[in-house]
């Protein structure tokens, strides 16, 4: 898939790089931030590159692709968002983001997936975008449902925490109801 830089009217969607890495790590020591992520806080820059090197790679490496969420004004990096799972025969990809939570109930991830799926539906000829997160992420469950996104199932004890199993809900939508909720101006442009 091709990466381009996406821009809002608030945050810019581009290609992931070493350039991020100071506010990434910045954003990245946070327990908050792990909340309901398999993985935990870093403790290193070390530890940062290192994950953000993968991304790179990753990216480049296709069929990856991930942006950061970057602050137009500021130029800061508050986030991040990415494509995994792409098949090009169904047309089909997953969506996965995260955002500092010191940027957290302001519309930016609301701004930044408007601008991803405007992209994927119209300017890729994706037909299926699918999400899943852990049933215990009301907010990110409620952000995909408030897109149009469906429920579709659980995978029972998909996620692995260090002291337990978790379950994820998995969640989809499609073009044509991506184009009837566009229609009904539930979802705004943005840009």
């Amino acid at each position: 898939m091709i990466l381009e830089d996406l821009s809002g009217e608030r945050l810019d969607l581009v290609k992931v790089g070493l350039w991020g890495l100071e506010d990434m790590y910045e954003y990245s020591q946070i327990p908050q931030f792990y909340a309901f992520m398999e993985g935990s806080h870093h403790t290193s820059m070390s530890q940062t590159r290192a994950y953000l090197n993968g991304l790179i790679q990753r990216t480049e490496n296709g069929p990856d692709c991930f942006w950061f969420l970057a602050l137009r004004a500021e130029k800061k990096v508050i986030g991040s968002i990415g494509l995994r799972f792409y098949d090009e025969a169904r047309k089909s990809t997953a969506i996965g983001y995260g955002l500092s939570p010191l940027y957290q109930g302001k519309g930016y991830m609301r701004e930044a997936m408007l601008l991803l799926l405007d992209y994927l539906f119209n300017a890729r000829g994706i037909f299926r975008v699918f999400a899943y997160t852990t049933v215990e992420n009301k907010a990110s469950i409620r952000l995909l449902e408030q897109l149009g996104f469906c429920t579709e199932g659980t995978l029972r004890a998909f996620y692995v925490y260090p002291e337990r199993r978790g379950d994820a809900a998995v969640l989809s939508l499609l073009k044509p109801e991506y184009d009837a909720l566009k229609g009904r101006a539930r979802m705004p442009s943005v840009g």
